[in-house]
């Protein structure tokens, strides 16, 4: 059987743009400029996608809409349109962008209507407290701008999780479910943000304990792929798994703190320093 998966990208506000053009040319205005069915033609084009049923062939059509926001306006009469019509949307902000993050999604104006309940629970139990501390940390980001910034639990765990969010391709589940885990946990309290995925690329491809000798089950993290099933069911807070996952983590942190940050806070020459940048810029584009 061959499953195919097709998206349809559309631009919205690129159509509004023009019908009000052509509005204009036939002296309608305000409102009026858009032609009276461009909702309908809207939701014509969206009602394509569809799950095509064995009898026809089998596969599904993905409808993409893609809307220009003016000024960040979401309230905009041909974005609230598409959002009254799609199962959601994804935001990408220009700030966020430009301030390093990537994919620059806007978690407080990205909405699902399928919502939490495509989630499993081990990615549920650490979404809702991530997304309380994202939001709190963007509000004393915002409150801070051109002052010091005080350095509370959310503004240096939701750095790092921004940090952590910076990624070249998709994560595995397991590995990337962890190193939430261990932010969320203040694992990555005393890591230095510029040292974050150089922090995480040791704790997904190498095991710290084992390299120092000092793991007590060597048998944890080396089977990930058969633990995935164990934490995707069961969450990390699972008793199953959590006395050794914190293990795991306190060892792996402690020894990136003596072995690692410690000595490449000490780098001065001016080599080894464009060698540490490109560590580090490698990491980023590994994990």
């Amino acid at each position: 059987f061959f499953f195919f998966f097709f998206f349809q990208a559309e631009d919205g506000i690129r159509d509004a743009q023009e019908s009000r053009g052509l509005g204009d040319v036939y002296k309608r205005q305000g409102i009026n400029a858009e032609y009276g069915d461009v909702f309908y033609l809207h939701s014509r084009l969206l009602e394509r996608a569809a799950m095509l049923s064995p009898g026809r062939g089998g596969g599904s059509v993905t409808a993409l809409p893609i809307v220009e926001t003016l000024s960040n306006d979401v309230t905009a009469y041909i974005v609230t349109n598409v959002i009254s019509i799609t199962d959601g949307q994804i935001y990408l902000d220009t700030k966020l962008f430009t301030g390093g993050q990537r994919p620059a999604v806007n978690i407080g104006l990205s909405v699902s209507r399928v919502g939490s309940s495509a989630q499993n629970v081990a990615m549920k139990a650490v979404a809702g407290k991530l997304k309380g501390i994202l939001n709190e940390y963007r509000k004393l980001a915002a409150d801070s701008v051109g002052g010091q910034q005080v350095q509370t639990i959310p503004m240096i765990r939701g750095a790092r999780f921004v940090a952590l969010f910076n990624q070249k391709q998709p994560s595995y589940f397991f590995n990337a479910i962890v190193s939430l885990y261990a932010c969320l946990n203040g694992f990555l309290d005393d890591v230095k943000l510029n040292y974050v995925k150089f922090y995480e690329y040791l704790l997904v491809q190498k095991d710290l304990n084992i390299m120092f000798g000092a793991a007590k089950n060597k048998f944890f993290y080396m089977y990930n792929a058969e633990l995935n099933y164990i934490v995707r069911y069961f969450t990390l807070s699972s008793p199953v798994v959590n006395e050794e996952l914190e293990e795991m983590l306190t060892g792996h942190t402690q020894f990136f703190l003596q072995h690692y940050q410690s000595k490449m806070n000490a780098i001065k020459d001016d080599k080894e320093v464009i060698a540490l940048k490109n560590l580090l810029y490698s990491c980023k584009r590994a994990v």
